[in-house]
């Protein structure tokens, strides 16, 4: 059974849409609901429910005795029920489930309605009453179980008046096991515990769009109690694999990831929990003004636009856009008939640059000023967005939503203005300097490019230096007198693009396209790069191989990168018989263009994974150290949270945002905060051979310079 864990997938057709090929979902099949009556719905729900062994705890004397039970024992799953969104509303909660362990799975309804009083039901324990018994469970030794803890904790705390305790989180630890399969509960409960041999309940799909506090409690129990079982059992099956010296983990060698699970992923989330619930303040008027601003500048943007037209377009609509473009203005089409912002940049035609300025200004009002300001207005003047520790699941960076604050536009960096530090506050950002480029030179081993970093030279103008075969002084963007150096400041932009295209696996031509030079001129200097840094390309080229043997590459932490596509054979075959395929495989080296090769492979039915390779193939080395990035900040993040003297003075986290994190503090401790949280940065660079370095700014409205 662990073999479903670790054992890479192999596709057994190329899908053009991903170069992953992702666990198979289970999908149940449909269940036709009888009547249109919420009354109608309930009866065909309950007529088609499997009862499960489970217990409805609907009276104070019940929920106290099954705790009782649950507090003797070692592990305690549990997830809620609830109704809405609403942040910090405790009217959300509509049940408790939970799972002692060795006992019954059971469910705590608080909030269900009865739909003929529309009151809420009789026979239910009181919110009241639950945070009693919560915080008897709460302050226990008993080790709590959860599956997707942030969000569970975050509607538990506006019961409690706490942030719940935690011991496990099956989530992320499937994130680390097997970043490349789905993580939901259901999902992850029919491939490791049912073995894809049973079906999770199908009657689930009956409550779609009946909200569950008006689905009674007898019948919600039966569904609702199965997620701590669910969560349990999944508990169960992950552990030994992710608990050191069992045989499982030895196995596997998941010595690593059960360091990342138990000193970083788990103990990040209450942290982030505690980041939602505390939020950032809001400055409405600053957001009025750029209200005003962006209104008037997408106003005279849309003037603009209809004096270059003679004709009426809806610019919302794409089909009416596309006709516009193509049909009236004949444009060329780059991508059939696309009117992404992409193409109508790449058109370099004046109508259709008046079109990505109205639609940025519309995304930039309709997605973050009005929006933003509507959403403060309903939290009490605070913006409290979701930070999701495992947002990109592939290496593990944090991602926020609602509002996606790594969205912001970079060239409308005003927007920031508008969260705001609080009376007498200041915000503190730190973020990491060329983070990527020193985790690839400490990864590589290279004593070169550390060099750079250990005489504290600017990188890039350092690795400009040796491939351009010139005086570092000759690199630099300024002259000592201060005046540009413009041959110095071209060489550092080559080469940094240069750099960064390697890092993140481009090509020669797509990085010659990027500078607007030849192929020849980004490859000379490629080639320069390498000779100047001969190990960091013996490391991305050992990565490459790694991933075409193994299918997989490892960070420095240990967090995995699985690339399945690495290991797909160049072609498929529509035949096993060795003959055919050698006389296929002539008739493709036979092709004399590539127009040729791929109306040769079509003709044949010849499946081509040559693309698929080559991208997971350029992902690996990128994967590695984005992995490791991730993991950098994390550590940071709960290096500042639990420092002691932060603590004393009050300073709290509140954002982070790729590589940079905020918090917020008094004006008049900046100082002694502001060196405190660089130390915890720089200290997440556990065991590294050069200490990583840190940019820090003050602001008082975010993105605008404090001054004293």
């Amino acid at each position: 059974m662990a073999g479903l864990l670790f054992n890479i997938p192999k596709r057994k057709e190329v899908d053009p849409y991903s170069i992953i090929k992702k666990t198979q979902e289970y999908v149940p099949p449909k269940i036709n609901i009888r009547g249109t009556s919420l009354a109608d719905r309930i009866k065909t729900i309950e007529d088609n429910i499997i009862e499960h062994p489970h217990l409805l705890l609907n009276t104070d004397e019940k929920f106290v005795e099954y705790m009782d039970k649950a507090l003797k024992r070692e592990y305690c799953a549990l997830d809620t029920e609830t109704h809405g969104l609403e942040f910090n509303q405790q009217k959300n909660i509509v049940g408790l489930c939970i799972m002692g362990d060795g006992l019954e799975p059971a469910y705590v309804p608080v909030g269900h309605i009865d739909n003929i009083t529309e009151e809420l039901e009789v026979n239910q324990v009181s919110v009241g009453y639950l945070k009693t018994q919560l915080l008897r469970l709460f302050r226990s030794n008993v080790k709590l179980v959860y599956h997707n803890y942030y969000y569970d904790a975050v509607v538990l705390y506006f019961v409690c008046g706490i942030i719940p305790p935690i011991y496990f989180d099956t989530y992320p630890c499937s994130c680390l096991l097997n970043e490349n399969e789905s993580h939901s509960l259901k999902d992850l409960y029919m491939k490791y515990i049912l073995e894809k041999e049973g079906e999770v309940d199908k009657f689930s799909e009956l409550f779609n769009g009946i909200p569950f506090c008006n689905i009674p409690s007898h019948i919600g129990a039966n569904y609702a109690a199965q997620d701590s079982k669910m969560t349990m059992d999944v508990f169960k099956f992950f552990l030994p694999f992710v608990t050191k010296g069992t045989p499982e983990c030895e196995e596997y060698r998941l010595e690593k990831i059960s360091d990342l699970l138990y000193d970083v992923e788990i103990p990040l989330l209450p942290i982030l929990v505690d980041m939602k619930i505390r939020g950032i303040e809001f400055d409405f008027k600053r957001a009025k003004e750029l209200h005003d601003k962006y209104t008037k500048l997408r106003d005279d943007a849309e003037d603009k636009l209809n004096s270059l037209i003679d004709i009426q377009v809806n610019f919302n609509s794409p089909a009416q856009v596309a006709s516009l473009l193509y049909d009236h203005l004949k444009l060329p089409q780059i991508e059939e008939r696309s009117t992404s912002a992409e193409v109508l940049e790449k058109l370099d035609h004046p109508v259709a640059k008046a079109i990505v300025e109205v639609k940025t200004y519309d995304k930039l009002l309709g997605t973050f000023i009005d929006k933003l300001t509507e959403q403060a207005r309903n939290t009490n003047g605070k913006i409290h967005c979701n930070y999701n520790s495992n947002g990109a699941q592939s290496t593990g960076r944090l991602s926020s939503s609602n509002p996606n604050l790594q969205q912001i536009p970079s060239g409308f960096s005003d927007v920031r203005n508008m969260f705001y530090a609080g009376d007498g506050n200041i915000f503190i950002f730190s973020d990491y300097s060329k983070q990527e480029v020193l985790l690839s030179a400490i990864t590589a081993d290279d004593d070169e490019l550390l060099h750079a970093f250990k005489e504290n030279l600017d990188v890039y103008s350092h690795v400009a230096s040796l491939a351009y075969k010139v005086p570092y002084e000759d690199c630099l963007e300024h002259n000592p007198d201060g005046s540009v150096n413009k041959e110095g400041k071209q060489r550092r932009k080559n080469c940094k693009a240069i750099v960064l295209g390697l890092l993140y696996g481009k090509g020669t031509k797509a990085i010659s396209e990027d500078l607007g030079i030849t192929y020849d001129e980004a490859q000379a200097i490629v080639d320069d790069i390498f000779t100047a840094f001969p190990k960091l390309a013996q490391e991305i080229k050992k990565t490459e191989e790694q991933v075409k043997k193994y299918g997989m590459v490892e960070s420095i932490s240990g967090r995995r990168r699985r690339l399945p596509d690495a290991q797909l054979p160049e072609y498929e075959f529509p035949t096993k018989d060795k003959y055919e395929i050698a006389r296929l495989k002539s008739g493709i080296r036979q092709c004399r263009s590539f127009n040729d090769k791929m109306s040769y492979l079509a003709r044949n039915n010849i499946k081509n994974n040559s693309g698929f390779i080559a991208r997971a193939v350029r992902q690996a080395f990128n994967g590695r150290i984005q992995s490791e990035a991730a993991v950098v900040t994390k550590r940071a993040l709960i290096n500042i949270a639990n420092n002691k003297r932060l603590q004393e003075l009050g300073a709290k986290l509140v954002l982070t945002i790729h590589d940079e994190n905020g918090l917020i503090c008094k004006i008049e401790d900046r100082e002694e905060v502001a060196k405190i949280m660089v130390d915890c940065m720089v200290s997440a660079g556990i065991g590294f051979k050069v200490p990583l370095t840190c940019d820090v700014e003050f602001n008082v409205n975010w993105g605008e310079e404090y001054v004293n």
